[in-house]
């Protein structure tokens, strides 16, 4: 460009220093020339129009026919309350319905999933609807090996939890999308109109928490698209894993439900607590909250996704990446905080309970979120007070909701209401516990039921199946926290932990529990060694409240 401007200034000067010589027609026409010269030479050497995500993997296609880019706030880039823009940038790849979808995560944090909706027939068979994948996915329409079942996934993600009517799914990415620019594509059957959650995933550290906040998504079409923004990171779920591996990342996500009648009184079934009734039926694919093996649970709808006459949960699916070397099978305490809608329970809740569905047995937990065959309560302590703390614990792959009973007792403001609470006294839950072999180590708690009623009559099991067990159990194990190999050994030989002279589970009544653990080994080389003892509930509740380091 520099020397194509040389050229043109010393002809310039030529054409001065000769005295203006040239016909007035002829300078005219040297003017036209040059400015065709200068054209041809801008054109010949501009950039091309860069290929999006979408044309790189099918050069058939100019373009995506709908771009989704994640970005942070305006106001900055804190994690919780992000925004996604849907534009529309081709049409249909065949030329009908069906779109290419192309993905930017230009926010400050990794991206794990995303759920998308649109508009649908309300009768079956759904055809156009978003996620009716009728075998005409990019992948099979193009002839190019598929990069999943449907033929509609692009690389790294999947299809989940599409609800009945097919208006609305999650796309889950089994490799997160990295901040600061991360791309990926995949079909659907049409044009996706609004975003009702986006999943971050983050890293976990062991022995500390990691926070998960989300919000509500809301949508406004404009001239650059539609534009969906998380309102508010008053809701969030916390995450403090005991003995996650090295590297380990979670991705969690706030799915949205609406909340089921409580069935409190002689009103119809659309009616919710005092709040009225629904305006109009809600959706086909918009079931009401149920659960199938606690039927007489509510689930508690949130403040920030309820509006009046329309109460609304929340469900929190946690996914953990391929990578993941120990497969999300960790042992964590997980804390979810919320505020409850006031219009529906102007008093309070009562009766909490954290329900999960997890992998294992029984079968339940399939990557699939909402659900209703929650198989576990992983209740350990909730606080009535704003926001509204519920903790539990668990491991593996999970949903999980906040539900009460409502036909319990409101728990006061200010009031904590535990199931279990922690090892006492000499064993301290905050510090590292020492042991010297061969000395007992005596394991002492409190259980109670969601509503602070001691259990009287726990057992202990020798398996975390349950098997051959009576109900309520508790089974108690070893987890090494260190990766020696002594450490791995002792944390195997001591599952199930072994108690002094065999005396088992000591019940003093009123709900109080001791346990005398026998820690005599002949393994070697422990000293270092920390461990956490897990005590499993056949609930669904797994805690490991304290550490405990050989020496």
């Amino acid at each position: 460009m520099t020397a194509n401007l040389l050229t043109l200034t010393k002809e310039k000067r030529e054409l001065q220093t000769k005295g203006q010589l040239l016909p007035a027609a002829a300078l005219c026409v040297k003017r036209v020339f040059l400015a065709v010269l200068g054209c041809t030479f801008f054109t010949l050497f501009a950039a091309p129009a860069k290929a999006d995500v979408c044309s790189t993997a099918f050069p058939q296609v100019p373009s995506c026919g709908v771009t989704i880019t994640i970005a942070d706030p305006p106001s900055g880039p804190p994690s919780g309350n992000l925004v996604a823009t849907i534009t529309i940038t081709g049409s249909p790849y065949d030329g009908d319905e069906d779109e290419l979808v192309g993905i930017v995560n230009n926010s400050s944090v990794a991206v794990g999933a995303i759920i998308l909706s649109a508009p649908g027939t309300s009768e079956p068979p759904f055809t156009n609807n978003l996620f009716a994948f009728d075998n005409d996915g990019a992948c099979t329409y193009f002839h190019v090996t598929c990069n999943g079942p449907t033929g509609y996934e692009g690389p790294n993600n999947i299809f989940l939890g599409a609800s009945p009517d097919l208006t609305t799914g999650k796309v889950l990415f089994t490799v997160p999308l990295a901040a600061n620019g991360g791309t990926t594509w995949f079909s659907l059957e049409n044009t996706a109109a609004a975003v009702a959650a986006i999943g971050e995933n983050k890293l976990l550290s062991p022995g500390s928490t990691t926070i998960f906040p989300f919000g509500p998504f809301t949508c406004n079409s404009g001239d650059n698209g539609t534009v969906c923004s998380e309102t508010t990171v008053a809701d969030d779920l916390q995450v403090a894993p005991r003995n996650s591996a090295s590297g380990d990342t979670l991705t969690v996500t706030a799915v949205p439900v609406p909340a089921g009648p409580l069935g409190l009184n002689p009103w119809p079934p659309s009616y919710f607590g005092i709040e009225g009734p629904l305006s109009g039926e809600p959706p086909f694919g918009q079931q009401r909250f149920s659960a199938t093996n606690y039927p007489n649970l509510a689930c508690v709808p949130y403040s920030d996704f309820s509006s009046s006459f329309n109460p609304g949960c929340v469900e929190l699916e946690l996914d953990c990446p391929a990578a993941n070397s120990d497969g999300c099978q960790f042992v964590y305490t997980a804390t979810a905080d919320f505020n409850i809608d006031k219009l529906s329970l102007p008093n309070g809740i009562g009766g909490t309970h954290f329900l999960g569905q997890h992998d294992g047995s029984p079968a339940g937990y399939n990557g699939q979120c909402p659900t209703t065959g929650f198989n576990v309560d992983i209740f350990e302590s909730y606080t009535a007070t704003n926001p509204d703390p519920i903790t539990g614990g668990g491991r593996g792959n999970s949903c999980f909701v906040t539900a009460f009973d409502p036909t319990a007792n409101v728990v006061p403001p200010g009031t904590t209401v535990s199931s279990f609470f922690g090892f006492e006294f000499p064993v301290s839950d905050t510090k590292v516990n020492p042991i010297f072999v061969p000395l007992p180590v005596p394991l002492s708690w409190d259980f109670h039921n969601s509503s602070g009623q001691p259990i009287t009559n726990l057992h202990l099991c020798q398996n975390p199946n349950g098997t051959g067990c009576n109900a309520p159990w508790v089974y108690l194990s070893l987890t090494a926290l260190s990766s020696t190999t002594p450490c791995q050994a002792i944390a195997t030989q001591s599952s199930p932990l072994p108690s002094l002279f065999n005396s088992g589970l000591l019940n003093f009544g009123r709900g109080e529990y001791s346990f005398i653990w026998n820690t005599a080994t002949r393994i070697k080389g422990l000293s270092g060694c920390q461990v956490s003892v897990v005590a499993q509930f056949d609930s669904g509740l797994v805690v490991a409240p304290a550490v405990f380091q050989y020496h």
